[in-house]
């Protein structure tokens, strides 16, 4: 995409009123994003979403990254600037998830997930999160609610979201030949995922669709 529809998608967002306005008023501000596994131009949408925060009048020391790695390794800062841009790393505080440590309760998802949330994520009125789209042999597809879990979850939470009813319908599916890569409708960790993003008060979801580019 070129600068000006990143720009139109950002200012005009489905299903939810524009940043601007949902920002006003709001005291701390967490960005979720992906890591390095994923190749989300996270560089190229950030400008535009600090363009409407600023707009709404949400200083830069309000304003905090978090890499969203989930079990992942932590990104060092060469591989954060990569994702973000040299500016924003030197501007902004920018954070590693940590699933072993400083994590939240939140509540207990219907599929039985107790859902420990990166405390930092919680600690802000407005969440915002960045990632992509692609399919996914565990979840059908990727991004949705994976920004929060497995992204900001602790380690007990992601194994119990990984759990026996999930692998058990992987098995299934597998023993009677059907495919769960891009199947999403009957996938019961992402119907997991996305209830534990409504508990935790994800409020803006930026997902890109992956081309060949």
């Amino acid at each position: 995409l070129k600068a000006g529809e990143i720009r139109t998608a950002i200012t005009s967002p489905i299903g939810m009123p524009p940043l601007r306005e949902l920002a006003k008023g709001k005291k701390e501000v967490v960005i979720l994003f992906d890591d390095l596994t994923r190749s989300t131009r996270v560089y190229e949408i950030v400008p535009f979403i600090l363009e409407e925060l600023a707009g709404a009048g949400v200083t830069d020391e309000r304003i905090r990254f978090i890499a969203a790695v989930a079990n992942h390794q932590a990104m060092e800062r060469i591989s954060l600037a990569k994702k973000l841009g040299e500016d924003i790393v030197a501007r902004f505080a920018v954070y590693n998830h940590c699933p072993f440590l400083n994590c939240t309760y939140v509540g207990t998802s219907s599929f039985g997930t107790k859902a420990y949330i990166n405390s930092e994520v919680m600690h802000c009125d407005l969440k915002i999160g960045i990632g992509q789209i692609v399919p996914h042999p565990l979840y059908g597809l990727g991004g949705g609610g994976k920004i929060v879990i497995p992204g900001v979850a602790s380690y007990d939470t992601v194994v119990a979201h990984h759990g026996q009813t999930h692998t058990a319908w992987m098995a299934e599916r597998r023993k009677l030949g059907l495919p769960s890569m891009g199947v999403i409708d009957d996938s019961p960790i992402n119907a997991d995922a996305q209830e534990i993003a409504r508990m935790v008060g994800l409020d803006m979801l930026i997902n890109c669709i992956v081309n060949l580019w």
